[in-house]
């Protein structure tokens, strides 16, 4: 990470760390977190929401 940061600021760029943590799992629509959000690992469908 901080050589990753270091590269950033050299480009002018920022570096936002984010947890790893079920994002493939989350909806960006409302946050649900659900297995059955990712049917495939191309398609992302919120079940709660519809996204």
């Amino acid at each position: 990470m901080t050589i990753l940061a270091a590269k950033a600021e050299s480009a002018g760029r920022e570096v936002i760390a984010a947890d790893p943590r079920n994002t493939s799992r989350r909806c960006p629509a409302c946050g649900h977190i659900a297995k059955e959000n990712r049917p495939t690992q191309a398609k992302l469908h919120g079940i709660s929401c519809g996204h």
